[in-house]
């Protein structure tokens, strides 16, 4: 339970983080693996636009939607499984979603580049098998909501957001992502999803809000938050090698209050509401 515990703990787990980075990227079929790495083969794209043919795209410029030459609002809609859309380091500013994917599946966002929306920056409705890697996310109402099964949400950053991160569904990994600022910086409500070496600091209210089932919280960060560092309503769920300071009400908090439902074991803390955490 005390600090100087941690910076091992964390040593430990940026190293476990990078290993399941480096797994979940193999996992990836060769021919999908060289669409992600070849922005030679990419079909360009310089207006905001619906993908609607499997792919591999590139974004050639920023994009601003609508605009005086196109109505839509969102900017990218994404309605074909097996995609790729590289953001080439450029930015996408969107009155509706900077990019929206719904019913689909083996959809990739691949950063460096940039989202901010009057709505959401990447939002995955009923999408399976996809992967959000490496997008900053500024200005918007929420940064990624993502429903669906096994997908990889990787190595993003979130600020200036109401929400950072919205996941729901099963079998997701949230790996390595960083949020500062907003109000609630990550919230999960799905089953058996793993959260794992995030760092959040400086929202208004939580860091993590945990409410769903059978999750596993490990080596995360949250400090200098505003009510609550790691905050879990739901049940079943393994808090574990986890660090939380300077939180204003509690680092960590079990709602239940009585540790029955949730397991905590090996976090560095200084604050918790019960005394069965640890």
């Amino acid at each position: 339970m005390r600090f100087p515990r941690f910076a091992l703990i964390w040593a430990r787990h940026t190293t476990a983080v990078l290993c399941t980075t480096l797994v979940l990227l193999t996992t990836l079929s060769a021919q999908k693996r060289a669409a992600v790495n070849n922005w030679t083969t990419s079909i360009p794209i310089s207006d905001c636009t619906t993908i609607s043919n499997p792919g591999s795209y590139v974004l050639t410029n920023d994009l601003t939607c609508p605009n005086l030459g196109n109505s839509q609002d969102t900017g990218i809609t994404i309605t074909a499984s097996n995609v790729t859309l590289h953001l080439s380091g450029h930015a996408i500013s969107a009155a509706g979603d900077a990019v929206n994917a719904s019913s689909v599946a083996d959809v990739d966002i691949i950063g460096p580049g940039t989202v901010g929306s009057l709505a959401t920056g990447v939002r995955f409705t009923n999408v399976n098998n996809s992967r959000i890697v490496g997008v900053t996310c500024s200005d918007a109402i929420t940064c990624i909501i993502s429903s669906g099964t096994a997908n990889r949400i990787m190595a993003n950053e979130f600020s200036e957001y109401e929400l950072g991160m919205d996941g729901e569904g099963q079998g997701n990994f949230y790996i390595g992502n960083q949020c500062s600022g907003g109000y609630v910086g990550i919230e999960i409500q799905g089953q058996h999803d793993l959260i794992e070496g995030n760092r959040c600091g400086g929202t208004a209210f939580w860091a993590f809000y945990i409410q769903g089932t059978s999750e596993t919280v490990m080596g995360n960060q949250a400090d200098d938050n505003g009510n609550y560092g790691i905050y879990v309503a739901g049940t079943g769920n393994h808090i574990k090698d986890n660090e939380a300071s300077n939180n204003s009400e509690f680092d960590l908090e079990d709602y239940d209050g009585t540790c029955g439902q949730n397991s905590w074991k090996s976090n560095a803390f200084t604050t918790a509401n019960i005394a069965c955490i640890h």
